[in-house]
């Protein structure tokens, strides 16, 4: 994650950088964005690849690696000087990301019901945290 906002930072030299060289004034809040969505997708996909290695779900390691290239590729449209392409790059990406974290979630033996339940915070149910142990 760090990574991806160096040379962001580097540019950012100076006082009250908005738009530099001709850039938009939001490509700094797009940088952002993008980072933490690489940063989320890094880890979903972490989760992703190595579950696949150790069940043998290939197309799950394709899935990952398809991905992956396809949000790179997606990130380059954002180095455009105009800024008009900076939704077609970060809502793809953040569609990948919802659907990466779902399947995350499904190969680390979660349900839609935990998702639910994780996303509304457990609002109906009690707060003890109960983890089953395999022998």
């Amino acid at each position: 994650g760090a990574f991806s906002l160096v040379n962001v930072l580097a540019a950012s030299l100076g006082p009250g950088t908005l738009g530099f060289n001709g850039e938009p004034h939001n490509f700094f809040i797009v940088s952002a964005i993008m980072t933490l969505c690489m940063i989320l997708l890094n880890t979903a996909w972490g989760v992703i690849f190595f579950s696949s290695l150790d069940t043998g779900t290939y197309w799950q390691t394709a899935y990952v690696c398809l991905s992956h290239m396809l949000v790179s590729c997606l990130s380059l449209m954002n180095s455009s000087m105009s800024g008009s392409l900076y939704p077609a790059s970060v809502v793809p990406s953040y569609l990948v990301l919802v659907i990466s974290v779902v399947l995350a979630v499904r190969v680390a033996g979660g349900s839609a019901a935990s998702i639910k339940e994780a996303v509304l915070c457990g609002a109906n149910q009690n707060r003890n945290l109960e983890v089953n142990a395999e022998h």
